[in-house]
This record gives structure tokens, C-alpha cells and sequence, in this order.
């Protein structure tokens, strides 16, 4: 970097670490000095930190406005949940203190505790914790109070670094995509990452999945670039990134490294296999997704049936619909639930809090616009001309889609614990959604526009339903007459389409 550029970053980076030190210590306990300085420097180093990997990926304008973008939405949000939820959130411990989530809460407590008990290394070097589900963000957390916020708990601090992080994979996505992709899917894809509204609101809470995020773009990069880059620093890149999200969650860092495994298999060594041995190589894929399933599956088992009953126990419309369906049936049904979570006409309708109605359209409408593409890229992936891509898609939609089944299994029908485990798949479903979105554009697909409208009809249907059930404002249809009218207009949309390409086929010929 030359020496003029040097000194305008580092001026950027101490401007935006005083604004940043500014704001988080007007709202930050303890002296204002310390708030501030402690903040400052944080801030300072993150911002230098992104404006040093945006110049190493081209600093080109359209990533200088994702990447700022990112940065801003999570620390904002942070500051704003922070700060509006102790007087417009639930009367409760968790809100009162300015969290988000619950789990986040009590770690960030312990580890503030850990902190003043000068017991970081204790926490680092694995002793087990009540509130320690997080791995290394415990010990790293402690470690961070320790340093910067000794004479006083300051959470925005940890919202510091989850901003850096959950911005910080931007540039290592979008090169790891544009070398086999191309420039408009790669953008697309880091504009997914960047304004996800999960990522977003992990990004802005003290949770382990912004870090797990930026690792796992980062190592992504690596993955991809392993015959383009010097081999060394690649492999330094893949060890200290898989390392570090080992450290903040093993059992996490495990599905990821398998995904990137078999990506990496998959672009870099099929091709110089016999041609006998590529198409095998479709075997081999669906056995590594079988053996992902099982691996997920076994994570499930442990808790399926609690969160399963937790679903029922929370909702009484669930306990009539599985009683109606059937005992059999109640797994089935809890993980279909599950993929819908959280639900938007729910989320639009619910006649809660305005700072949680907000967030949790937020959340739904984010999720509700990515899905119709994780669907779309199952029929179309397969017409993809490159087979390097058509396999790689392949092999991420199939992934994608395990890992959704299964946290829906996990987490049961939770609007909160479901969206946080899907994120964690966030570059791959950012592919697939920038990819299937390309494809259906420059080929004039239909069957993108249908698949919407499927999800439109579901949209209205469920709108009315809970306008109904919470303002009575509608005749509310029987739970599983809807159903069955929702599943018969989509078969009417999704043949009549298939009909229609035919005879369009059968007058061309």
C-alpha cells in the first residue's frame, strides 16, 4: 500500500473510530473517557481493518458501498437495540439489559464476571461453563473486557467486534465467487451477505455467528483459490480460519469444513479424474450429502424432541394441528413448520411491541425473498452449461437444503434459534440466490416468476388467516381446509406452467 493511501486510510479510520467512540459511550455505563477511548480504538482498527480488504479486493466502488453498508446497519442496529430496548422492549431481565438474545445475555454476563475474576485463560483453555455453548466467544469476550473495559460491563463493546466481523467476509466472498462465476452473481451474492436481515441483527448482538460467518467466507476464498493464489498463504489463510472457528464453535466448524471439502474436490480435482470417474463423481456428491445428514442428524437427536415439544407446548394451534394429523405425522409437520419460521404473515400481523413487529418482518421478509431461489435452483441448476458450476451448484443447493431441513429439526418451529442456525450456511445460500436470480434473468425463465407466486398464494392465504385469528377482522378458514385450498391453487400454477412450456415446445416444433 503506498504511503498517500496509508495515511488516508489511517485518517478515515481514526475520523470513524472517534464517531463510533463518540456514540457508543454516550450510551455505554461507566466514565465517558473511558467509554469513549475504549470504543475509539475498537472502532478505528475494525474500519482501517475493512478499508485494508477492500483495497486488497480491487477497491471498486459498488464493494466500498456493500462493505460500508454492512459495517454500519450492524453497529447502528447494535446501538439502537442497545439502547431502545430497556424502555420499548418486554419488561424482562434480557431486554431491560439492552439483548437481544437470551443465551447471548447470560455468556456476555458470565464473561464480564470472568473478567473481573481475572479468570480469562481459565475460559480459554477450556473449562466447562453454565452459559459456555459458545465456545471460544466466552473466553474471547472476557479478554476483551479485560483490555478495553476493565472498570466497567460495556456490551456495545462486544457489538464492536461483531460488526467487523460480520463485515469483514465481504471481499473474500465476492472474490472467491467472481473467479468462477463472474462479476454480476458475486456482487449480488456479497449484497445477500451484507443486508441479510439475520446477519444483520447476529451481527448487531454478541453471538458467535457473524465470526463463524466472516471465517467461513474467508476460508471460502482460500478453498476456491487454492491453484490462483501463492499456495503458502492460502494454506496459512485455511488453517488460521478453520482454526479460529473450531475455537468459536466445533461442532458448527465441522458441517462448514465438510461443505468446503467437497467444493474444494469438486473445482479443483474432478476434472483431472478419467471420464468414467466424473460421472461417479455424482455418486461420491450425494454420498458426501448423505453422510452431512447423518452428521446433522445425529446433532438433531439430542434435542429434537424437546424442541419439538416446546413448539407444541408454545402454540396451541400446532397441539390441534398434530392432534388432527397424527402422532406419526408430529416430526414431519414440526420441520415443514420450521422451514416457514419465521412467518411473515405471523410476523406482519402479530400485535406485539412496535420494536419487535418491526424486527421480526425484518427478519421473515429476508428469509421469505431468499427461499423461492434455494427452490428455483433445485430444477434449474441442471441447465447450467459449465459443469464446474452446475457441480458446484449442485453440491451447495444440496447442502443448502440439508442444512435447512435439519435446523428446522433443531430448532423446531422457533422463530429465533431456527433463522440463527440457517445464517450459518449464509455464503452458499448467497450463491445460490445471486446465481438462480442471473439464470432465470438473462435466459427469461418462467419458473422462477411461478415459484413466487406459489409463495404469494401461501402469503395471502396465511395474511388473512391472521388477521382473523388476531383482529378478527376476517371469516377465518378451517387450519387444514386453508392448507388443502394453499396446496391445490400451487399445483394449478406449478402444472399449468408445465403445460404451457409444452405446448409453446410442441408449436415451435
Amino acid at each position: 500500500m503506498k504511503q498517500n493511501q496509508l495515511l488516508k486510510f489511517a485518517l478515515i479510520s481514526i475520523l470513524a473510530g472517534v464517531l463510533f467512540g463518540i456514540l457508543v459511550a454516550l450510551v455505554s455505563p461507566g466514565p465517558f473517557i473511558n467509554s469513549f477511548w475504549g470504543s475509539a480504538l475498537i472502532a478505528a482498527c475494525s474500519v482501517f481493518g475493512l478499508l485494508s480488504a477492500w483495497k486488497w479486493a480491487g477497491s471498486t466502488r459498488t464493494l466500498a458501498w456493500i462493505m460500508s453498508l454492512a459495517y454500519l446497519l450492524r453497529m447502528l442496529v447494535g446501538i439502537g437495540m442497545y439502547t431502545l430496548l430497556p424502555t420499548f422492549g418486554y419488561d424482562e431481565p434480557t431486554q431491560n439489559a439492552g439483548y437481544v438474545f437470551y443465551d447471548a445475555a447470560q455468556r456476555d454476563r458470565q464473561s464480564w464476571e470472568l473478567s473481573q475474576a481475572h479468570q480469562v485463560m481459565e475460559a480459554a483453555t477450556g473449562k466447562e461453563y453454565v452459559t459456555d455453548q459458545y465456545g471460544g466467544l466466552l473466553a474471547f469476550s472476557a479478554a476483551v473486557y479485560s483490555v478495553f473495559s476493565s472498570d466497567a460491563h460495556r456490551p456495545l463493546f462486544i457489538v464492536l467486534f461483531t460488526a467487523f466481523a460480520g463485515s469483514i467476509g465481504i471481499p473474500f466472498l465476492f472474490l472467491a465467487l467472481r473467479k468462477r462465476f463472474g462479476d454480476a452473481p458475486a456482487l449480488l451474492s456479497a449484497w445477500i451477505f451484507a443486508l441479510y436481515p439475520s446477519s444483520i441483527l447476529l451481527g448487531a448482538s454478541q453471538m458467535r455467528e457473524p465470526f463463524i460467518l466472516g471465517l467461513a467466507a474467508i476460508a471460502f476464498w482460500a478453498a476456491a483459490m487454492w491453484k490462483s493464489a501463492d499456495r503458502k498463504n492460502v494454506i496459512a489463510v485455511l488453517i488460521v480460519s478453520l482454526g479460529a472457528m473450531a475455537w468459536f464453535s466445533s461442532r458448527v466448524a465441522l458441517p462448514i469444513i465438510g461443505v468446503l471439502a467437497v467444493w474444494f474436490w469438486l473445482e479443483h480435482y474432478v476434472d483431472a479424474l478419467p471420464e468414467k470417474w466424473q460421472k461417479i463423481s455424482w455418486v461420491i456428491l450425494i454420498g458426501a450429502a448423505l453422510v452431512f445428514a447423518v452428521y446433522g442428524w445425529r446433532w438433531v437427536a439430542s434435542t429434537s424432541v424437546f424442541d419439538t415439544r416446546m413448539t407444541e407446548y408454545n402454540s396451541g394451534r400446532i397441539q390441534k394441528a398434530i392432534e388432527e394429523l397424527g402422532v406419526d405425522l408430529r416430526i414431519p409437520f414440526i420441520v415443514g413448520y420450521g422451514l416457514t419460521q419465521p412467518v411473515l404473515p405471523a410476523a406482519l400481523t402479530d400485535p406485539a411491541l412496535p420494536i419487535w413487529r418491526v424486527t421480526s418482518s425484518l427478519l421473515a421478509a429476508g428469509w421469505y425473498a431468499l427461499a423461492p431461489f434455494i427452490v428455483y435452483a433445485l430444477i434449474a441448476l441442471w441447465r447450467e452449461k459449465d459443469p464446474i458450476r452446475r457441480r458446484l451448484l449442485a453440491w451447495s443447493t444440496l447442502a443448502c437444503v440439508v442444512w435447512v431441513v435439519i435446523s428446522s429439526a433443531r430448532a423446531g418451529g422457533d422463530q429465533w434459534d431456527n433463522p440463527r442456525y440457517r445464517t450459518i450456511f449464509l455464503p452458499w445460500l448467497a450463491l445460490i440466490a445471486a446465481w438462480g436470480w442471473n439464470f432465470a434473468r438473462r435466459n427469461k425463465d418462467a419458473w422462477l416468476g411461478r415459484i413466487l407466486v406459489v409463495e404469494g398464494i401461501f402469503l395471502v392465504f396465511f395474511i388473512s388467516w391472521y388477521l382473523s385469528r388476531y383482529y378478527n377482522l376476517l371469516s377465518r378458514m378451517p387450519f387444514n381446509t386453508m392448507l388443502l385450498v394453499i396446496i391445490l391453487l400451487s399445483l394449478g400454477v406449478l402444472i399449468g406452467g408445465a403445460v404451457w412450456d409444452w405446448v409453446k415446445r410442441k408449436q415451435k416444433a
